[in-house]
Parts: structure tokens; C-alpha cells; sequence
């Protein structure tokens, strides 16, 4: 017989199969029998036992002992049997799979107004992710005005560098960090583009889902006429005091040509 046992909150029996072997697992103890008398010198089929870790396993590696047993003689009284162990320890590497999504709240902005990046922040596991940290270098078309953080990140800035830390995200977390930029002066319509990451010092398999950028059109604010000054103010008296004096200019002018011509009635 051959009774490898586990802890049942580590792993996860998948299954147990060898060629003249009869397997089975109750309660986190796996038994097989094997079906024929194995004589002197022989050397029976292994056994494969397959095992999922939990996603809840924090730990570095996993010990696991299988014991044997045998009656040699079951003629004798009491029976004389054999029995024998061995363990393995199995290091485990903690497997994490951390990703961004960056979006813009407008495609165009006008210079002088504001909008917002989000960033999405998620671990898909299945392991914890240690030390994750995001990461934004902000284009200098735009002014930071604020970071809203969500409810994990801390966040802060120096210059146009938005950084970002958690000390770990479960399995299955995922959190929205937003901040609100505004469009600087521009002479010309100038399309910037704006990437964020997202990193951990857990293992990743995966890292194309670590980065995403976000693309914002500035243009330039369009020029105004001058405003015309309200009824009754100051700029308003100037103004007519002006042309009324262009026009009382412009009668005098007429009359001395006139006279000079010999052509003014009297």
C-alpha cells in the first residue's frame, strides 16, 4: 500500500493512477493498492499523483511523505510486514499576474481646461502580488491638479512622475486610481500620448498587460475679437466722445474746402 499524505488547506487532489494500481483519495489521504503479489526483486510502476496549489497558499514550498507497507509472510501469527517512508519537499513559487488599463476622459481638449486619466488596477493571481507599484511620467502639455486614489494605493508626485504603492494585493483585487490633469498652452493642435505601468515583485508569467497608454488631442484655444464695452461705462463715453469728435473733424474739413472753391451759400 502507498498513503502519500497532504495538508488539505495547500492543495487540491486532481488525481492518482500507475499501471496495476487501484488508487483513491478521502480526506486529504491518497491510498492505492497495488493489484498483484510483488516478488522478490521486483520493482512496481510509479505512481502519478496530481495536485493543484491553493490559491490561498502563502507559504515558499510544500512538504509531502508517502509511507509503504507489505505482509511477507501471511502464514505466520502475528503476519510480518514491511513498511517504509519517503518525503519530498517541493519549493513553491508564488505566481501573480498584476495589469492596467489607462483611459482618457475626452480624445480632445482645448488648451486651459481640465480632464481626467484612469488608471484600472487588478491582480488575476492566483498568488498575492507583493510590492506592487504604479508608475505615470505625465506629458508636460498637462498639469497635475489631483490624484484620487482609490481604495488601496497611496499616491504622489514629484514633477510631472505620478507614483503609486500597495504592499499587496489579494487575488482577485482590483482598484480605480483617477487623476485630473489640465491641457497647457499649445500653438498648434499636438496629439500627446500618456502611458502608465504597473509592476510587483511577485513572479509574473505574463507581462503584456502590465503597461497601457491613452492618447489626448490639445488644441489650441481660438482667438476672441475684442469685447465691446457695456452701455454707460467709461470705455463706453471714450468711444462715442471719439467718433463725435471724427465727425465734427471731418464737417470743418468740407467747409474750408468749400469756401475756398466759392461755393458756400449764404
Amino acid at each position: 500500500h502507498s498513503f502519500p499524505t497532504r495538508r488539505s488547506s495547500d492543495l487540491t487532489y486532481v488525481s492518482a493512477a500507475g499501471t496495476d494500481w487501484s488508487c483513491g483519495e478521502s480526506s486529504g489521504v491518497i491510498t492505492c493498492d497495488l493489484t498483484y503479489t510483488l516478488d522478490p526483486g521486483d520493482t512496481a510502476d510509479d505512481i502519478v499523483v496530481d495536485v493543484t496549489i491553493d490559491d490561498d497558499f502563502e507559504g515558499t514550498e510544500i512538504e509531502n511523505t508517502a509511507d509503504v507497507d507489505a505482509v511477507v509472510d501471511d502464514l505466520s501469527d502475528p503476519e510480518v510486514t514491511v513498511d517504509d517512508s519517503s518525503t519530498e519537499t517541493t519549493p513553491v513559487t508564488p505566481l501573480a499576474d498584476v495589469s492596467i488599463v489607462k483611459t482618457a476622459s475626452v480624445a480632445n481638449v482645448t488648451q486651459g481646461n481640465t480632464f481626467t486619466f484612469t488608471f484600472d488596477v487588478a491582480n488575476a493571481g492566483p498568488s498575492t502580488a507583493e510590492d506592487v507599484e504604479v508608475t505615470d511620467a505625465v506629458p508636460a502639455a498637462f498639469e497635475i491638479q489631483s490624484i484620487t486614489e482609490g481604495d488601496m494605493f497611496a499616491c504622489g508626485y514629484a514633477g510631472q512622475n505620478i507614483t503609486c504603492t500597495v504592499d499587496a494585493m489579494a487575488s482577485g483585487d482590483s482598484t480605480v486610481i483617477t487623476v485630473t490633469v489640465k491641457a497647457g498652452l499649445t500653438a498648434a493642435t499636438i496629439t500627446h500620448t500618456n502611458t502608465a505601468e504597473v509592476s510587483t515583485s511577485t513572479h509574473e508569467d505574463d507581462l503584456d498587460d502590465n503597461s497601457d497608454d491613452a492618447d489626448v488631442k490639445v488644441d489650441a484655444a481660438a482667438s476672441n475679437p475684442p469685447p465691446i464695452p457695456e452701455t454707460g461705462s467709461s470705455d463706453t463715453f471714450r468711444l462715442l466722445f471719439g467718433s463725435a469728435v471724427s465727425v465734427f473733424a471731418g464737417a470743418l474739413a468740407l467747409f474750408a474746402a468749400r469756401r475756398r472753391r466759392g461755393t458756400l451759400g449764404v
